[in-house]
């Protein structure tokens, strides 16, 4: 006896490998939004801090307060890299699944 969601699979006509690629797929398109959002939040904070520090005149404690602020945003910069890194493993992982794991038999496309 077939469960439910084998039913359900043949009914739609991908195979158990295949939605975990299309999850995958889906996945990693999420995890690209968050390092883009996370990139522009970024941009935008350096942004900020370069125009509120632009009214202080030049002295070292002008660089100090910076270099402190653009220090704390850079510490965001790896876990978006990892964002964009994972998600794009996960998007071309999702399309190797779909496109290689078809049923036997099935050799259209």
């Amino acid at each position: 006896m077939k469960s439910f969601f084998s039913k359900l699979f043949n009914l739609i006509g991908l195979n158990v490998r295949q939605w975990i690629g299309v999850f995958l797929i889906i996945v990693g398109i999420i995890a690209l939004c968050y390092g883009f959002s996370g990139t522009a939040q970024m941009s935008d904070a350096r942004d900020k801090i370069d125009r509120s520090t632009s009214l202080i005149p030049e002295n070292p404690a002008k660089s100090i307060v910076k270099g402190n602020l653009h220090s704390r945003v850079d510490q965001y910069e790896l876990p978006v890299l990892l964002l964009y890194i994972g998600g794009s493993i996960a998007v071309i992982g999702g399309i190797v699944m779909i496109f290689c794991c078809r049923r036997k038999g099935d050799k259209s496309n």
